[in-house]
């Protein structure tokens, strides 16, 4: 009858331990995106902030590095606001 128990016990914690790592990683898949655009569009904006407006192509591929960083941001910032 022990043994049965013991049995039981651990598939229950080993379905349990699936659910619940499950669970959790779907948050964090949901967490990390936006965290990870934020950095990005603040990592172009200090480089376009180095260069500059300047004419050259570093300049024009920071400011498109901060544009599509924008759009990327964009609707998480809009999906938190609504």
């Amino acid at each position: 009858m022990i043994a049965i128990i013991a049995v039981v016990s651990v598939m229950v914690g080993a379905v349990l331990q699936y659910f619940v790592t499950r669970y959790l990683d779907g948050e964090r898949h949901h967490r990390e995106p936006p965290s990870q655009a934020y950095a990005d569009y603040l990592k172009t904006l200090c480089e376009q902030a180095q260069l500059g407006n300047r004419p050259y192509p570093k300049g024009r591929e920071a400011l498109a590095k901060a544009a599509e960083t924008r759009c990327r941001i964009l609707p998480i910032w809009t999906a938190s606001r609504g």
